[in-house]
């Protein structure tokens, strides 16, 4: 039988991508899903290694909930209609990730997910510029012509800024990176 955690890192990977195939479909993470990993993370924590496994699981879960809820209501960038800058579902998946992985995991998935949600973010407004009229217009410059801003569908852009983008896709980008790079990322950052 494979050590319990090895286990609970499978399982975290299959709530994760559970989650993520739900968000992607409706834009929300169900408190069904989350709340009862949550506790399998926690249990299962406890059986690899005592009381100090709960108690490491439930700091985990207490650190991916706060983290992602501070982020959540600085006063920066754009709410969405019903407030929320990131879903409260999306906080209880951060949550649960830090239940099934431990604190330190969870800071680390926190670090990959910022980065995999901007690049996502990135790409969606990036799909919008004409590009060919960018590179043009640098070219012309190059060359020693004037510039020419290249002309860009304002409302298009104003609606693709405030367009949902799923969380749950940053969030499993992020448990898997963390999950093969958490001793490099350690280290790299100076933490062994």
């Amino acid at each position: 039988m494979p050590p319990i955690n090895t286990i609970s890192q499978a399982i975290a990977l299959v709530v994760v991508f559970i989650a993520l195939v739900i968000d992607w479909r409706t834009y929300k993470i169900p408190n069904v899903l989350t709340f009862p990993a949550s506790l399998a993370g926690i249990l299962l924590n406890y059986l690899d290694r005592g009381v100090d496994g709960a108690l490491q699981a439930v700091a985990g879960w207490l650190i991916g909930a706060a983290i992602t809820l501070f982020f959540n209501y600085l006063p920066i960038g754009p709410k969405y209609d019903d407030g929320d800058k990131i879903g409260m579902g999306d906080a209880k998946l951060m949550a649960c990730m830090g239940a099934f992985l431990g604190p330190t995991t969870a800071l680390v998935i926190f670090f990959y997910f910022a980065l995999c949600w901007g690049g996502i973010a990135m790409f969606q407004l990036g799909r919008l510029i004409p590009w060919k009229q960018v590179f043009s217009a640098f070219a012309s410059v190059a060359l020693g012509g004037k510039l020419i801003p290249p002309q860009v569908d304002s409302e298009k852009l104003t609606e693709a800024k405030k367009k949902r983008i799923p969380v749950g896709l940053a969030i499993a980008l992020g448990t898997v990176l963390a999950l093969c790079f958490q001793k490099q990322t350690l280290s790299f950052m100076g933490f062994n």
